[in-house]
């Protein structure tokens, strides 16, 4: 009886030990290299002129721990205002799971959310919100880089299937994000125009430019 014992609680210590050895930390996942202590995206919608700024923060093991969202808005009497649209603490894993929930702002509703990794090494993501249901399924290559997203889900009970795919140059920036639903696809274009004091990104389909990022950091 006690050896049986002993067996299964070596069993339980290698599955926790090859679950823990599947999780790739955000920072990894992210592409980002460094002690980043935090990291600001600013997003602006270049063709609805509208801007939302999102600061992660990590702790020293490359886990995120808070995503804060903002929208920025011109204000006629007061300038430029920020107004926070939602804040989300992320827990640590546990064997290979975390629990996430949006905090509600103004009355919005809660969105709850799981990230668990399989014994594929992927990363599946299940969100829920009301009648919105959605499962991603992210893909990574030996580079720990994204390349696939499957997503399926179901929203006022009509169900809906899309993926995303990425694309790398050869110094190991994006590329390409190939969105495919049904017989569509669109293809987005990822341009690097600057990387001295922040890195800038601009992405656009077809030869076009909608969207502009900026990304600035902050280190350990």
């Amino acid at each position: 009886m006690k050896k049986l014992f002993v067996l299964m609680l070596i069993a339980s210590f290698v599955s926790c030990t090859q679950k823990s050895d599947l999780i790739k930390n955000d920072l990894l996942i992210a592409g980002i290299k460094g002690k980043v202590k935090s990291y600001t995206e600013t997003v602006t919608n270049l063709n609805k002129h509208e801007t939302i700024k999102t600061v992660y923060s990590f702790n020293d093991q490359g886990y995120i721990v808070k995503a804060e969202s903002f929208f920025i808005m011109q204000v006629d009497s007061e300038g430029v205002q920020e107004f926070m649209m939602n804040s989300i603490e992320y827990p640590a894993y546990a064997e290979g799971k975390r629990e996430i929930q949006t905090k509600p702002l103004n009355g919005v509703s809660v969105m709850s959310s799981t990230e668990e990794w399989n014994d594929k090494g992927q990363l599946v993501v299940t969100q829920i919100n009301g009648d919105y249901r959605l499962k991603s399924t992210k893909s990574f290559n030996d580079h720990n880089q994204l390349i696939l997203i499957e997503n399926e889900g179901v929203v006022s009970e009509v169900p809906f299937t899309y993926s995303e795919e990425f694309t790398y140059k050869e110094d190991g920036s994006l590329d390409k994000i190939i969105k495919r639903s049904g017989d569509a696809e669109k293809i987005i274009v990822n341009r690097v125009i600057d990387r001295d004091n922040a890195l800038i990104v601009e992405q656009g389909e077809g030869g076009g430019l909608d969207t502009r990022k900026l990304y600035t950091y902050e280190y350990f």
